[in-house]
């Protein structure tokens, strides 16, 4: 577990989740400032608590309901796949999780994944929210979002300006592209992903991509 890099002044720390394909828990840290991704996981290693105790922002699946998946419409074999170890987390598992990770440094928590057939917004802020009176966090902190595209349309909202320019891995979802632009007007440049490298960020390209997006803009200026 002890993949990370460091890009500038960006460190990005990656621990392994359980899933039935690759995925990654996320943590990164710019400056004092840390955020902690963790979504498509059965459940969550207790060993990597103490590495991401206590952040300045956590973005969490709160994937279904139980009670809702298991009286929904899926088939067993995939209701047996989402509750396994290699699914997603439920609602409960996500409060218990956040319970012993969420300390007095933390300010946001971003409620993603939500499973449109097996929960609602109801359940899984009031499942959380109820946990997590348990140490008074301010319930205006807790932000639902029912689509990664909404997360990143309120995070772009949040951090870019008129103007900045934008670095993203490609392909991807279009509206990734189209949000920063009409969110907040910046510019997007793509980070072209390789199957040599695994599909992965190589820390190489991408430093070399910001360097010709700074030559770019220094020409401008």
């Amino acid at each position: 577990i002890d993949e990370y890099f460091m890009f500038r002044d960006v460190l990005i720390d990656l621990l392994p989740l359980s899933h039935d394909v690759s995925c990654n828990c996320y943590i990164i840290k710019y400056n004092e400032h840390e955020l902690v991704y963790i979504t498509d996981t059965g459940y969550l290693n207790k060993r990597y608590f103490p590495r991401i105790k206590n952040k300045d922002v956590y973005i969490i699946e709160a994937n279904h309901d139980e009670v809702m998946l298991m009286n929904g419409p899926y088939p067993f074999i995939l209701k047996q796949r989402i509750l396994s170890d290699k699914g997603h987390l439920s609602n409960e598992a996500t409060a218990n999780i956040l319970l012993k990770l969420v300390g007095s440094r933390t300010k946001y928590i971003f409620l993603a994944h939500i499973s449109e057939h097996n929960n609602t917004k109801q359940l899984a802020l009031k499942t959380v929210t109820d946990k997590l009176d348990e140490i008074n966090f301010n319930h205006d902190n807790i932000i639902f979002t029912v689509s990664t595209t909404q997360a990143f349309n309120i995070i772009m909202k949040i951090i870019a300006r008129p103007y900045d320019v934008i670095l993203m891995t490609g392909p991807n979802y279009g509206l990734f592209t189209f949000v920063p632009e009409r969110a907040a007007g910046a510019t997007v440049e793509i980070l072209p992903l390789s199957e040599d490298d695994n599909w992965y960020v190589n820390p190489q390209k991408l430093s070399e991509k910001i360097d010709e997006i700074n030559l770019k803009l220094k020409k401008v200026s």
